[in-house]
């Protein structure tokens, strides 16, 4: 057993053949849990390799994980999904090579490859490269801080309405001074004279470090008890001592990007410290800002969390939310590596959509080049759902995904900035545009996307504002900023970054408002999505959902052929009859979603299924199409099929 107080190569070098034997063992692959449930007992672990660091993480897991990179780039290991798989190079090396020799293959490997990249810390691949460089704290990449808010979150509400962030520590009446023209050492010693405390360090360290170590740019992440978090800002300015203050005099300037309570999970406790860098723990950095890397979720593995609750954490919904929605609020750290993304491939799309390949790519190909896309097309085109698809592919995982929906009353100061109310009066709110946008410019290598549904049921003009000319994909850039008229910062200046997409919907139908202006037509590519009652794949698509459910493959019967056969025809006829009424046109032909919604759980028959819709779906739509139109709508009823 190895009873050293560190661990050493030759010991990373064992844990990693371990890993590879292991792999090997399972046929090429295995699931992270599975590889340390598996290890642990096979590696006689010392008592210090089994401790826990400052992040409450196991010392011979965080040693696997951050070998693992060097493995991973030398293209022996590599990892994805939650699963990690031993390539055909690492299976070669591992026969031919000791333990330790290679370790040094895959290190020179690595150092070819880092030798080859551009030296800048955003480039790291995940939290655990990050914390593989030397004095993490000092470098010029991210750097997080996590801050007290008073006795029960009594300062809270200051720093969210005030746009700042305040440290106190004045005893009794009596104030530190001006800490930026202090020591450390001096400070300490402050400190000790009006407070009478033996020994304040970690006082006089976190004042100390607010006035000169905290620097503009930083994240700070607002906490309240050691396992909630209130919100997350960027440090906009420097430090500023306000002797007028009582309490609370040491300040600086932040722009909280987001403002929504969230709870830790369960083992993973924040610093009690007014005032704790966080720098130096890249796992639990990345569960702050909502970063899914590998030493994240090992760290919450590590703490018994089961794959569901970490999904549920870095998705920011409840365990119990559909794993395909992205309702909701965009987390305040959408920006997270990717290396465990979970976002649907080309492949796993095309069987939910019924036109062609080529089609589906131009989709993508329009919102990476133009970076706005409107999907236009009639009810029942499936606009939205392909919408949210396209979005989670393009952007690589559903938490830098951000859906809202444009609707009469939706404002400017919904969308961009606005004064919104609060319990004990107001406070400027940034809107998503504004939020995602941020983020973006925190990951700039990572692509996000806002999905607007509905966008033509809004005043889209209106809405969006000055914000309307920085969609263009030319103007992505800070000299094309305008000025917001709500303070934004430190000045009143906002643009989008190159890496935020807009995907939006918009239903032909709907005539609740104004046609769109030119000016918008001009900033995104319009593309129309038709019914699909002439696609092959279409029909053989409701042909599979009639099949048995026992998992043998049958072909189709008779009935299920009849009953596609009717929906089919009958369809064309009435779209046809729709099309060419001068009233209406092809923006209001009947989309074939409406027949996507067969479930054979419930074991109701096709035919009861195909009259149901029919019936509660198609038959309501056209009443309220023909309302003005009493001829055309017995004609289009006549058209409807009966089963």
């Amino acid at each position: 057993m190895n009873d050293e107080r560190k661990i050493s190569r030759e010991r990373y070098a064992e844990f990693l053949r371990a890993v590879c034997e292991y792999l090997e063992e399972c046929g090429g692959s295995a699931t992270r849990p599975e590889v340390f449930s598996t290890l642990q007992p096979r590696l006689a672990l010392s008592e210090y390799e089994l401790s826990k660091n400052n992040s409450g993480y196991e010392r011979w897991r965080q040693a696997i994980v951050f070998a693992f990179i060097g493995f991973q780039k030398a293209g022996y290991l590599k990892r994805g999904g939650g699963t990690w798989r031993l390539l055909d190079a690492g299976r070669e090396a591992m026969h031919a090579m000791s333990p330790l020799e290679m370790l040094n293959s895959a290190n020179a490997k690595y150092g070819e490859w880092d030798d080859l990249r551009i030296k800048d810390p955003d480039e790291f691949d995940s939290a655990e490269d990050r914390a593989q460089m030397s004095g993490l704290s000092d470098a010029p990449g991210l750097r997080l801080w996590v801050v007290g808010t008073g006795t029960n979150a009594s300062q809270w509400n200051q720093f969210r309405t005030g746009g700042v962030v305040c440290i106190g520590f004045s005893y009794g009446g009596q104030q530190l001074g001006d800490l930026a023209t202090m020591s450390r050492e001096a400070i300490h010693a402050r400190m000790k004279d009006i407070a009478g405390k033996g020994n304040p360090s970690n006082d006089s360290l976190a004042c100390w470090e607010f006035a000169n170590r905290m620097r503009e740019g930083d994240m700070v992440v607002a906490r309240s008890g050691v396992g909630r978090t209130l919100g997350i800002g960027r440090v906009i300015g420097p430090y500023t001592f306000d002797p007028s203050a009582a309490d609370f005099a040491h300040r600086r300037k932040v722009e909280w990007i987001d403002v929504h309570e969230r709870v830790m999970p369960t083992g993973i406790r924040l610093p009690i410290k007014t005032l704790t860098e966080m720098s130096r723990y890249p796992d639990v950095v990345d569960l702050l800002i909502g970063r899914r890397s590998a030493s994240a979720v090992a760290l919450l593995e590590t703490h018994g969390h089961d794959t569901k609750a970490i999904d549920a954490f870095f998705m920011q919904v409840p365990y119990d939310t559909d794993d395909e929605t992205i309702e909701g609020e965009m987390d305040s750290g959408a920006m997270h590596d990717g290396s465990e993304s979970d976002a649907p491939t080309i492949e796993s799309i095309e069987p939910d959509w019924f036109g062609t390949r080529s089609e589906l790519e131009s989709i993508l190909t329009a919102l990476a080049t133009k970076r706005a896309v409107v999907l236009q097309g009639s009810p029942g085109t499936g606009k939205t759902y392909l919408a949210q698809k396209i979005a989670h592919h393009f952007a690589g995982s559903m938490t830098r995904v951000h859906r809202v929906q444009f609707h009469p009353a939706y404002s400017y100061e919904d969308f961009v900035r606005g004064i919104r109310p609060t319990a004990t009066g107001f406070r400027v709110e940034n809107g998503p545009l504004v939020r995602i946008s941020e983020l973006a410019k925190q990951a700039p290598r990572q692509r996000f996307v806002l999905l607007i549904d509905e966008m033509n049921r809004g005043n889209v003009a209106k809405i969006m504002g000055e914000a309307l000319s920085l969609i263009e994909a030319d103007k992505r850039d800070p000299k094309h900023r305008v000025q917001l008229g709500l303070p934004y910062g430190d000045s009143h200046d906002f643009w989008i970054p190159e890496n935020v997409s807009i995907i939006a919907t918009m239903n032909t139908a709907d005539r609740s408002i104004a046609l769109v202006d030119y000016a918008l037509r001009r900033r995104f590519a319009f593309i129309r999505l038709n019914p699909a009652y002439d696609s092959v794949k279409f029909s053989d698509y409701l042909l599979d959902q009639f099949a048995p459910s026992d998992g043998e493959a049958a072909p189709a019967d008779d009935r299920s052929r009849g009953i596609v056969r009717a929906i089919i025809d009958s369809m064309r006829e009435i779209n046809k009859v729709v099309s060419a009424e001068k009233s209406f046109g092809d923006g209001f032909a009947i989309g074939h979603s409406f027949f996507c919604t067969f479930d054979d759980r419930g074991a109701e028959a096709p035919e009861r299924w195909a009259a149901r819709v029919v019936d509660h779906e198609i038959r309501p739509l056209i009443e309220e199409y023909c309302v003005e139109h009493t001829s055309l709508r017995k004609k289009l009823l006549e058209l409807l099929p009966r089963f």
